[in-house]
């Protein structure tokens, strides 16, 4: 069980609920440990939950902005949407298979996709 715990502490929610019922259930723990004197802080109760929800809502607010970061990139957008939908397991859709596809047959949208499609719009100050 203290390895289950373990393992669940980088969540928020498994942190919250058990501080919750920890401390609703803190005459427990005065029995348990036969001390009459064991606050909410004590190790066993509150501690570690408190610590482990503090350190997750810097990491976890770290982590949205640089999600945000990576959001404005072609790059790591199309290498996310291939990771999502699974194209590295199915086999690579050539451009001109996606694009003939999905475009019509303009030929200045025809080299603007493929210019994104190759990465060279990682530059690009404004990204849809």
């Amino acid at each position: 069980a203290d390895i289950l715990e373990w393992i669940l502490r980088p969540i928020p929610s498994f942190c919250f609920g058990k501080a919750l019922f920890n401390t609703i259930n803190i005459e427990v723990f005065r029995f348990i440990e036969a001390d009459p004197n064991i606050t909410v802080w004590h190790e066993a109760v509150l501690l570690w939950e408190v610590i482990f929800l503090f350190v997750e809502s810097f990491a976890y607010i770290l982590l949205a902005i640089q999600i945000e970061k990576w959001s404005t990139n072609p790059r790591a957008l199309s290498i996310w949407k291939n990771i999502t939908t699974f194209n590295w397991l199915c086999g690579k859709m050539t451009i001109d298979e996606g694009i003939s596809v999905a475009l019509p047959d303009d030929e200045d949208v025809y080299r603007e996709a493929e210019r994104v499609q190759s990465g060279d719009s990682i530059d690009d100050l404004i990204v849809l």
